[in-house]
């Protein structure tokens, strides 16, 4: 999903979730190759960011995987 989009600045947000039956299949990595994709050609998004739990160690490889940097820890 693509969301917070600010088309003035070029930034927008995703997130992916996906129901345990379908993970570790490859599919978060090709619905956020094509989210990235759409978010850059459609939405001319320069800047994106995923906020994801500092355990969900799958969710942070696979960003990693797509070159995103963390700019931010927080904890809850």
């Amino acid at each position: 999903m693509i969301y917070d989009a600010n088309l003035e600045q070029n930034v927008c947000s995703l997130g992916i979730v996906l129901n345990p039956e379908y993970r570790n299949k490859g599919l978060g990595t090709l619905i956020l190759e094509d989210l990235i994709e759409l978010a850059k050609n459609s939405l001319n998004v320069t800047s994106i960011k995923a906020d994801i739990n500092n355990e969900n160690y799958k969710a942070l490889n696979l960003v990693k995987n797509f070159n995103f940097k963390c700019i931010k820890e927080t904890t809850t």
